[in-house]
Order: C-alpha cells, then sequence, then structure tokens
C-alpha cells in the first residue's frame, strides 16, 4: 500500500498496482462504513448522564416561606402525636382502674364465700 494524493483528502490511502475496478470498490466500500469509535473511548456520551444539575439560589424571602409551613408542619404533627399519646394514657387509665373493680369485686365475692362456708362449717 502507499499513500497517494495527500492533498484532496488527508490519510487517503490507494493500493498500488490494483486495477481500476478494484480501487473504485474499496473506496465505496470505505465510504459507506461510518464507524464509530466504542462508547467507552468517547469523551462525551448521549446516553450517559454527565453533568448534575446546578442549584438555583433562591432569596431569602422564598426560604423563609418555604421554612414556615414545614414548621407548621412539625408543628402540628407533634401535636397530634402527643394528643395520641394523651388519648392512650387515658385508654390505659381506664382499662387498669376496670381491671381494679374486677379485683376488687372477687375478693369481695371471695370473702362472702369464705363467710357463707364458715356458717355452714359450723351446721356439719
Amino acid at each position: 500500500m502507499d499513500k497517494k494524493d495527500k492533498s484532496s483528502v488527508p490519510y487517503l490511502m490507494s493500493f498500488s498496482g490494483s486495477s481500476p475496478e478494484d480501487v473504485e470498490h474499496a473506496k465505496s466500500f470505505w465510504r459507506s462504513l461510518n464507524l464509530h469509535p466504542p462508547l467507552e473511548s468517547r469523551l462525551v456520551s448521549a446516553d450517559i448522564r454527565q453533568r448534575l444539575r446546578v442549584a438555583t439560589v433562591r432569596p431569602k424571602n422564598d426560604e423563609l416561606a418555604i421554612e414556615c409551613p414545614a414548621s407548621e408542619n412539625e408543628r402540628f404533627m407533634k401535636q397530634a402525636h402527643e394528643q395520641e399519646k394523651a388519648d392512650e394514657r387515658i385508654k390505659y387509665r381506664a382499662l387498669a382502674q376496670q381491671r381494679e373493680q374486677v379485683l376488687n369485686l372477687l375478693y369481695r365475692q371471695r370473702a362472702q364465700r369464705m363467710a357463707k362456708e364458715m356458717i355452714s362449717r359450723n351446721h356439719r
């Protein structure tokens, strides 16, 4: 292979000693191909997001407006959580009182039964 005719197209190669028909076939073949480098060798790729979005700087008034609803929301959620805790405490206190009442009733019934058994033992 010899490099010929560098003035028309750079890096163009031609075959010396080949028939003009073979040269035309080779030229048409190389013109038809459009070879791209592999994706890894490219510096920039359309498939890969290479840049991060740039954060916008907001004025301080907007920051305060955004923070206020968030703090109101947090305050509301905290109040709701505290209310749920209070309701739960009330429920457990009611259950404890009911349990205490049941235990007192059982104690009284036991005492009455024991008293009746003492009376019946005396009559046997």
